[in-house]
């Protein structure tokens, strides 16, 4: 009787283990393939159904409260204290600006935007309030700074295409210093193209995501760099491997550090066996990449519920010297170090 009691215990012993072994093996095929965000630093709380801002120094931001009636403050990220911009807010409102549109330039000393029809572009001066002007465009633009920040150009939107350019300069900010048009047209829908993404370049070439749609999967990113005039040495196609499995997301660029970040959603092999395959995606993790040259390396991922403005992360952008991401993310922003730096 003994041995048959210790016999069945020893199997049952056997069993459990087996379950466990079983369970354990399970789980590690189930885990993610990329190791979850560790290094980042929660700076303050940031509503994100308002993710507006924008770096105007490695220690300072912008930013825009309350969508409908925006008002905007600097911040600093050191000190956490505040100045609000009454001037920016007034003026703002009477160009009638699209909050989407607002551009800071790279010195942190100006601003750009768009009105919400798109038929006119204003700019103020951080540093001179006086300095500041609405200026009408004969098509429908988008505003991009310069990289050097000494003036912006205007990309004309004729038939949803980027095509006509004026370039202006803070020396005179009512007239063109130059017209011309892109070498290579490119398409102004966001089905087409990121439009939010697109920056100059510090070689004076137009850089831009193509794209299907933020919530497309994609195996290559497409980039798009373009010059100005009719020669065709001023343009490029480039398409790089994206660096996990995906099912969409989007680059943002640091060109003056050489650095590529990419934002990509993607499932756990549980996620996905407990979502069935459902589209849109409900649940699912943001990872962050950074390339620079040949190299990537992973900063690790989030986890995001899509459509909920407590999730986020929200527009994940560079910090200006380039050695981190930023990102809005369950109502409070946050920085993560970029694990290699530009030399």
């Amino acid at each position: 009787m003994k041995n048959v009691l210790t016999l069945r215990l020893a199997v049952i012993g056997a069993a459990v283990l087996a379950l466990v072994a079983g369970i354990y093996t399970v789980a590690l095929q189930l885990r993610p393939d990329v190791a979850p965000v560790s290094q980042s630093r929660r700076l303050f709380d940031f509503p994100g159904n308002c993710p507006y801002y924008w770096w105007l120094s490695p220690t300072e931001i912008l930013i825009a409260r309350n969508p409908s009636q925006p008002t905007f403050v600097r911040r600093s990220i050191t000190s956490q204290s505040e100045t609000p911009l009454p001037e920016v807010d007034a003026f703002f409102k009477q160009s009638a600006g699209d909050l989407k549109t607002v551009r800071a330039s790279a010195n942190g000393a100006g601003l750009i935007w768009t009105s919400t029809d798109k038929k006119s572009v204003a700019v103020f001066s951080l540093l001179d309030p006086v300095k500041r002007a609405v200026i009408n465009e004969e098509d429908p633009s988008l505003a991009v700074w310069l990289s050097d920040s000494s003036g912006w150009l205007t990309l004309q939107i004729r038939s949803d295409t980027l095509g006509g350019v004026r370039f202006y300069s803070l020396n005179n900010l009512k007239t063109p210093t130059r017209k011309t048009v892109l070498t290579y047209p490119m398409p102004a829908t966001d089905d087409a193209t990121n439009l939010r993404t697109i920056i100059m370049t510090p070689q004076g070439q137009f850089m831009v995501q193509g794209w299907k749609s933020r919530d497309s999967a994609f195996d290559n990113a497409h980039l798009f760099v373009s010059g100005f005039g009719p020669a065709p040495v001023n343009y490029s196609h480039i398409q790089t491997p994206a660096p996990h499995k995906n099912e969409g997301g989007e680059l943002f660029f640091a060109p003056v550090h050489r650095l590529v970040g990419w934002q990509l959603a993607f499932q756990s092999p549980m996620q996905a066996l407990l979502d069935m395959g459902s589209r849109p995606l409900a649940k699912y993790q943001t990872g962050f990449w950074v390339t620079r040259g040949q190299e990537t390396r992973s900063l690790g991922y989030l986890e995001t519920i899509r459509d909920d403005p407590d999730s986020g992360p929200f527009n994940v952008q560079f910090s200006p010297n380039g050695d981190n991401i930023s990102y809005i993310y369950k109502n409070a922003f946050y920085t993560l170090p970029v694990s290699f730096q530009t030399p």
